[in-house]
């Protein structure tokens, strides 16, 4: 049962991520098609505009989410595709347990740098 509440997060952190990633594709690369819903600036690389956005909650709350949802995704995924080879199911726990500790490292490395660049 607890397998399958983790698969079905992994589901749902896999739809998250495209949304998370389309809005980032939209806003950083097609601005023309975002200032046509009124949302998004025209120069989304100039560095008045990173700067600014650096330090707008709603951008470090997205990231944030970005952030969780692909390092958890992108983790599950790797934990299960090591598992199912020929060492995997004897090093199951070791798997795990390197693997959580790298992506816990990266997740407060990820809210560090999103938090301190803004200010």
């Amino acid at each position: 049962m607890k397998e399958t509440r983790l698969w079905i997060l992994h589901l749902f952190s896999g739809f998250v991520i495209f949304f998370l990633l389309l809005w980032h594709i939209l806003y950083m690369h097609y601005p023309v098609i975002m200032k046509g819903f009124n949302f998004g600036v025209s120069f989304p690389l100039m560095f008045s505009q990173v700067t600014a956005r650096a330090k707008s909650a709603g951008f470090k709350i997205a990231y944030t989410l970005f952030l969780v949802f692909a390092l958890y995704h992108g983790f599950y995924g790797l934990k299960n595709l090591l598992i199912e080879t020929k060492w995997g199911r004897k090093a199951e726990i070791l798997i795990v347990v390197l693997l959580s500790i790298i992506a816990i490292f990266l997740f407060i490395y990820g809210v560090f740098t999103t938090f301190k660049i803004g200010g």
